[in-house]
């Protein structure tokens, strides 16, 4: 039987600077908007079982945070730092699985997935 582990820290800053002043919005489209700081990990660990030479299996899984894009955050990131309510980081859980034969002339793999996220921001754009 074999196994890993994996872990992993980020951080994530980022903010919209304007440098022109739309007449449309004077007060959000001209200088630095609001930072947005996103500290995220991630976990992973997985196992495999080998019955014989030939056939084996393994599961692997995860939980991770993942900070949002920097342009589904802003409204209209082109013209105003308006933000939308509510930012942030997703959430992924992740789990993978397979069997596998491998012979001489033969090689079968049979597997699947399934994702699940939360905390997803929604894409909302305004001209």
């Amino acid at each position: 039987m074999d196994f890993f582990a994996s872990a992993q820290f980020s951080r994530t800053t980022f903010q919209r600077e304007g440098f022109v002043k739309s007449g449309l919005f004077p007060t959000a489209s001209f200088g630095k908007g609001t930072l947005n700081e996103f500290n995220n990990y991630a976990v992973k660990g997985g196992v495999t079982y080998k019955f014989n030479g030939r056939n084996y299996m393994y599961v692997n899984g995860s939980y991770l945070t993942r900070a949002p894009y920097f342009d589904n955050v802003y409204i209209s990131p082109r013209t105003r730092h308006t933000q939308q309510a509510n930012v942030q980081s997703e959430n992924i859980q992740t789990v993978e699985g397979a069997y596998l034969h491998v012979a001489p002339k033969l090689k079968i793999r049979v597997g699947g997935y399934y994702t699940h996220m939360d905390n997803q921001m929604d894409v909302m754009s305004y001209y």
